[in-house]
């Protein structure tokens, strides 16, 4: 689906950033495919390190939040640490 806006942070915690988006604007958190995820670390397409668990649920590190109708999009880039100088 193409986005009319996509905006995205460095966050060291980016699926607790992406809930904080989606709850402050009122959007939801972009659904997430638990065995889609699995079977693409299984079969070498992606790595372990490329997700988590978030509130149980195995997800990419990387979340987002959007908004009814998914014409925009916040997402949070996971970082390994923060940078100096930033907030």
């Amino acid at each position: 689906m193409p986005y009319e806006f996509q905006v995205t942070q460095d966050s060291t915690d980016p699926r607790t950033l992406a809930d904080w988006w989606a709850e402050t604007l009122g959007w939801q958190v972009e659904p997430s495919d638990e065995a889609f995820i699995q079977r693409m670390v299984d079969t070498g397409q992606a790595s372990a390190d490329e997700t988590t668990r978030h509130h149980g649920v195995l997800v990419w590190r990387a979340g987002a939040a959007i908004p009814p109708g998914g014409a925009a999009r916040l997402a949070p880039g996971a970082v390994p640490e923060r940078a100096e100088g930033k907030a």
